[in-house]
């Protein structure tokens, strides 16, 4: 079977399994461990040696890879996922637990799994294999963290970005991970659309100042990275001014036609005022706008029942395959920490279908935290900055 660029990648990044899962059975910390793959186990039954994913797809691992598994007190049988949350596993044909790669094109080489509980270090092989194969020199990552994110604290957040900075290290790569706060929506814009409208403003060198802030920084990390900035205060400086004086949008333009956009609409979208830009987009049919149910300064406007909501319209999907309502959206009328006066419009959602439902409605009114302190300025959702271990700070 040929090898494959990002398999060798991921071979890289997790060669080094004991140290990394924690399987359940035999294979417990085997020191015999071979190459592993996006965080997938199978075991030799005749002599114990544990063999990865990439292992089985590139013909290395014996063909008779096989694990029992054991749950409890040493009784025989097949995982328990009441047992283990978190944990992953595939289950295939009569019963039998095989590797991903016989769904991806690659029929007979199936293996059988062990158990593995979930640890950060398939996401960062999942990711940093693809950018290895790419070769770039030097990467900035959001990890988010927060009420809207995979990772609820920034601890676990920490765990996967200290991960992602190390295993690129090891890669030669110079990659940074910034942990950034996903309690409330970034910006003021949800959905497709919108969201490429509040873009097409940070372009323009206006738009939410949290979008600004966060766009300036990542790119500044990036350019002091990769050597064109002394350091990451100046790289964000150069951002800034490109944001300012047109250039980053001018860019824009000009990778919007290499991607293959028509020039006069590529034009039209960089060049046009907002209202002429909406008219160029997919919008939706209808606008709905909920006003403040009390005086108060706004706390917070929580991220998550909003995308629930709008994924229940359209502007998101469950499986592959399924149409996404592009116009569908919501636009937050308000800023965390502004002063709300009682029948004051705080939301306006953007929505193809009929009206939203009693229960949509109650869902969304309380995504509005409001309190009764005095007004503040919102924190940056920029948190923390984890470096590459050479790197001096910025």
């Amino acid at each position: 079977m040929p090898q494959h660029p990002i398999t060798d990648a991921k071979i890289r990044c997790c060669g080094d399994i004991p140290s990394m899962f924690t399987s359940r059975g035999h294979a417990d910390g085997h020191p015999a461990a071979r190459h592993g793959s996006g965080g997938d186990l199978c075991v030799d039954p005749g002599n114990g040696q544990v063999w990865g994913t990439a292992a089985v797809a590139r013909g290395l691992a014996p063909a008779a890879c096989r694990q029992t598994f054991h749950r409890g007190s040493g009784r025989q049988g097949q995982p328990d996922p009441g047992t283990c949350p978190g944990c992953v596993w595939l289950q295939g044909a009569n019963d039998q637990w095989t590797w991903p790669g016989a769904h991806r094109g690659h029929p007979g080489q199936a293996g059988v799994y062990s158990w593995v509980q979930c640890h950060p270090e398939p996401t960062t092989a999942s990711i940093l294999s693809k950018k290895a194969v790419e070769g770039l020199s030097a990467l900035v990552i959001d990890v988010k963290f927060g009420g809207a994110a995979v990772f609820p604290d920034q601890e676990k957040a920490r765990e996967l970005a200290r991960a992602l900075v190390g295993v690129g290290a090891d890669l030669g790569l110079r990659v940074a991970a910034a942990l950034t706060a996903m309690d409330n929506p970034l910006g003021r814009n949800v959905g497709h659309t919108l969201e490429v409208e509040e873009a097409l403003l940070c372009l323009d060198g206006t738009g939410p100042p949290d979008l600004r802030d966060l766009v300036t920084r990542l790119g500044g990390v990036l350019l002091w990275l990769s050597g064109h900035a002394g350091s990451s205060a100046q790289g964000t400086a150069r951002i800034a001014t490109a944001l300012d004086d047109g250039s980053a949008r001018r860019r824009f333009e000009q990778m919007l036609e290499a991607q293959g956009v028509d020039s006069n609409l590529a034009r039209s979208l960089c060049s046009g005022t907002p209202a002429q830009r909406r008219q160029l987009l997919p919008h939706a049919r209808e606008q709905e706008e909920l006003h403040a149910p009390a005086d108060g300064t706004v706390e917070s406007v929580q991220a998550l029942p909003l995308a629930l909501v709008l994924h229940e319209l359209g502007a998101g999907r469950s499986r592959a395959g399924e149409p996404i309502r592009l116009g569908v959206g919501a636009e937050l009328l308000v800023d965390v920490g502004q002063s709300l006066s009682r029948g004051t419009p705080w939301l306006r959602v953007h929505l193809d279908g009929p009206a939203l439902s009693d229960s949509q409605r109650r869902a969304l009114q309380a995504a509005l935290v409001l309190s009764d302190r005095a007004p503040f300025t919102a924190p940056s959702p920029f948190a923390e900055l984890i470096l590459p271990p050479t790197a001096a700070q910025p």
